[in-house]
């Protein structure tokens, strides 16, 4: 259906208003990627020998650090099943709080795969990187397809999706939402990519520059979002949204949290018993 602005933060998709576009973009998207992580789960084909070592201490301090991360937004959900109001003034910090979960155990499980404790202090962008390269080299394998995709940009530019379908609320077609939200982060990084080179518009050299030597993963979605949230745009998280509407937003962090969160404790501790004889977690 056609989507129509009506002034500040609204639109219609057919005849039906739309409160807050831009909230309600980012909300069917965190709603898709919370329910397909649904019963995740991560195969790492690889062969792990037992060490003598012990756990490095810094190591041990980054468990102990995404434990208490997961069990603050544990906490925060059951005050907000209780108080659902709490759900806008918690809405700001999830993405943060998300973010740094899955941060940090995936420095974890690279740490493990990699057997380089320098990974434990290395930057977000060479850890998502790693990730990729990973994924790319099956090498971790999550059982949900849509994870395990890296997609170039070039391959981008001949996607059709139908206008208005981002503000769409429902069960939209898997596939366009994926597109939706892969094309969203490709948006995060072209802006990224020219406020680094203070550049206002992307043509010619630096077009084909970022095109080329970019490509684009699911997990990705956290980071940028996390940027969002945290930086450069937080007016999407601005009053006139219904309770409602932020407790499901919290909701579905919480869930994606819970739902990633099982599955890399699996992974590492797959890892750890054959390593070090313990579970990590």
């Amino acid at each position: 259906m056609p989507a129509t602005y009506l002034g500040s933060g609204w639109r219609t998709v057919g005849s039906t208003p739309v409160v807050n576009a831009e909230f309600t973009t980012h909300s069917n998207y965190l709603n898709f990627i919370s329910g397909i992580s649904g019963g995740l789960t991560i195969n790492i084909p690889a062969h792990f020998s037992a060490i003598s070592n012990t756990v490095p201490v810094q190591v041990t301090k980054k468990v102990g650090l995404t434990k208490l991360v997961m069990k603050n937004i544990d906490s925060e959900m059951d005050q907000i099943n209780q108080f659902r109001d709490y759900a806008q003034i918690c809405s700001s910090w999830i993405p943060v709080k998300s973010y740094y979960l899955f941060f940090n155990l995936l420095l974890i499980l690279e740490w493990l795969i990699d057997d380089d404790i320098s990974w434990l202090s290395n930057t977000h962008e060479a850890v998502n990187h790693r990730l990729k390269e990973l994924i790319r080299n099956n090498e971790i394998i999550f059982n949900e397809p849509y994870f395990n995709s890296i997609i170039p940009a070039t391959r981008t530019s001949s996607w059709m999706i139908p206008s208005g379908s981002n503000i769409v609320i429902g069960n939209p077609d898997p596939r366009t939402r994926y597109r939706q939200v892969i094309k969203k982060i490709l948006d995060y990084k072209k802006d990224d990519f020219k406020r680094r080179r203070n550049i206002k518009r992307l043509t010619g050299a630096n077009n084909t520059n970022f095109l080329t030597s970019t490509d684009l993963n699911l997990w990705e979605f956290l980071y940028w979002y996390r940027i969002k949230a945290n930086y450069r745009d937080m007016e999407f998280l601005e009053s006139g949204v219904n309770v409602s509407d932020f407790y499901l937003y919290y909701l579905n962090y919480h869930t994606l949290c819970f739902n990633l969160h099982k599955a890399f404790v699996g992974g590492i501790n797959n890892i750890s018993i054959l390593k070090y004889g313990i579970n990590m977690f």
